[in-house]
């Protein structure tokens, strides 16, 4: 039987964190893409962002590391 690696529900550690300025144009949904996070992860990290299309160049964000979890189940 082979064994196959899936990945589940991903989590942040508080390590490895990294600030990021905001630039103008930059947009949350742009930043998540680049660090391949999603938007809730960054929203959840920087509690200061009420409105996900509010944000403004010169905010700092925290970009959480994102540590997928991953379960090995066997392959059919």
């Amino acid at each position: 039987h082979r064994r196959v690696i899936q990945p589940i529900a991903n989590t942040y550690a508080d390590t490895g964190a990294k600030d990021v300025i905001v630039k103008q144009g930059d947009s949350l949904g742009g930043i998540a893409a680049q660090y391949l996070i999603s938007v809730e992860v960054i929203m959840s990290a920087n509690p200061q962002i009420k409105n996900p299309n509010l944000i403004k160049a010169g905010d700092v964000l925290i970009i959480p590391q994102v540590i997928p979890d991953v379960v090995i189940s066997p392959s059919p």
